[in-house]
């Protein structure tokens, strides 16, 4: 069967890319949406958290991996420190990758407008962070939390 967008590009069919001709195949790494379990951390532990929702879906096309992550809390357990999200299937690549994380039912500064995620190099976990007005940064943490609170993210990042 010939490509017809004239042998370049991906075959939807297959998954595999097109080279410059039909012989030329080479394989990309395709995962269909799949789901995985994230997971909660406050200062690295998820000692005492437990969820009404804990659910995460992610597909694989080729270097690209995106993905969705749906937490909402019944308690924020014991724990102390710094909020991350462990347990992506997929380890980035060696680029930072950032985006918009929706969290409610948490205490945000005053002066902080929006948070977001990071993912950080060769990693499966998720930073959380708040940013201010003038672009200064700090890391969300269990004092941010509530027994309810809930973090919605979507997004991709490069493997």
């Amino acid at each position: 069967m010939s490509p017809s967008n004239g042998g370049t590009g991906v075959d939807t069919l297959t998954g595999l890319a097109l080279g410059s001709g039909t012989s030329n195949f080479t394989a990309v790494t395709y995962v269909p949406i799949t789901s995985f379990t994230p997971v909660l951390n406050f200062g690295g532990s998820p000692t005492g958290i437990t969820y009404s929702t804990q659910s995460g879906y992610y597909q694989q096309i080729g270097n690209v991996v995106y993905f969705g992550i749906e937490l909402i809390l019944s308690s924020k357990g014991s724990e102390s420190g710094s909020a991350t999200i462990t347990g992506l299937p997929v380890a980035a690549a060696s680029l930072d990758t950032e985006g918009t994380a929706l969290v409610q039912n948490v205490t945000l500064t005053p002066t902080n407008l929006y948070s977001y995620y990071q993912i950080s190099n060769a990693t499966t976990t998720v930073l959380l962070y708040q940013n201010t007005i003038a672009g200064v940064q700090s890391a969300l943490a269990d004092t941010n939390f509530a027994n309810n609170s809930e973090v919605f993210i979507t997004g991709l990042y490069f493997v």
